[in-house]
């Protein structure tokens, strides 16, 4: 029995390991150097100093940008998650091929690089794009429509990058209920909506957490999206933090910034765990 444990360890090394180096160590060197003042031109200083820190409270670029990468990422995932729900529920009950037709159709477009489906969605909301074009072509308007570089284009160029997580995080608590439930709230009178509502989506909780943390976190630490679709008329935080790093090259304040992002991110996760754990014990006692 030893002997399997310690094979079960050794087993386990090559992982920590990978874990400990290329993740665990990277983020102490970017906390270490959110703690290091700027120097002249790129170089670091050696003094400790909170005055990152304080300069990013203090100023309302800063501030703002997080604020509205907190309010934009709740609101892309709530959208995810409803508009995820309906094809989770036809997934979930699709027969066995099926349901493997349907998994590689949802699970194609995230072979493909985000940055395509980032442009592809230039080329269509663009002053010259599909639907301008074709509204003007319709006599419908007069002037392109401005589709572009506004919060509506990021928040729906977000959703179609990430949906897929939400279906299938979804799908799969969907696909864990058993039919048996179901028929039974049938047959005490229950209509579909109440089934809905009083069964079916209380025992998707956990799925759709799920779902939001997921969401959450991919659009609060994405650049590439913003950067393409809203270019400087959206300032996220992400989008800042590369800007610090990769054009002003004030890595300490894009550290810092990273730092902050990072705890905001961790805080929101904390929370909807900690309210998901309620739920669970509230319907499972």
């Amino acid at each position: 029995m030893r002997g399997q444990n310690r094979t079960g360890l050794l087993l386990f090394v090559p992982a920590l390991l990978f874990l400990l180096v290329f993740l665990v160590v990277p983020l102490l060197i970017l906390i270490q150097m959110a703690f290091k003042s700027s120097g002249n031109s790129i170089t670091i200083g050696t003094q400790f100093t909170l005055s990152n820190f304080k300069a990013i409270f203090a100023n309302e670029t800063f501030y703002g940008g997080l604020f509205s990468t907190l309010k934009l990422s709740v609101g892309v995932s709530l959208i995810c998650i409803v508009l995820a729900y309906f094809p989770a529920i036809a997934l979930s009950k699709a027969p066995g091929n099926t349901r493997t037709v349907l998994y590689v159709i949802l699970l194609s477009p995230m072979m493909t690089s985000v940055v395509i489906r980032v442009y592809s969605w230039i080329v269509i909301l663009s002053n010259n794009g599909i639907i301008n074009q074709t509204l003007e072509k319709l006599h419908l308007i007069k002037s392109p429509l401005s589709l572009m570089w506004n919060t509506s284009s990021l928040v729906i160029a977000f959703v179609q990058v990430l949906l897929p997580y939400g279906i299938i995080f979804i799908a799969n608590s969907l696909s864990k209920i058993d039919r048996n439930v179901l028929r039974a709230s049938a047959s005490l009178g229950a209509g579909p909506l109440h089934t809905f509502f009083h069964v079916t989506l209380p025992l998707t909780i956990p799925g759709i957490f799920s779902a939001f943390t997921l969401t959450f976190s991919l659009t609060a630490g994405s650049y590439i999206t913003p950067m393409l679709i809203s270019s400087h008329q959206k300032q996220v935080s992400a989008l800042t933090i590369y800007q610090q790093a990769m054009q002003i090259m004030n890595l300490p304040m894009a550290a810092a910034l990273s730092v902050v992002l990072l705890i905001v991110v961790i805080i929101v996760i904390t929370i909807a765990t900690a309210i998901e754990r309620m739920w669970e014990m509230r319907v499972y006692g």
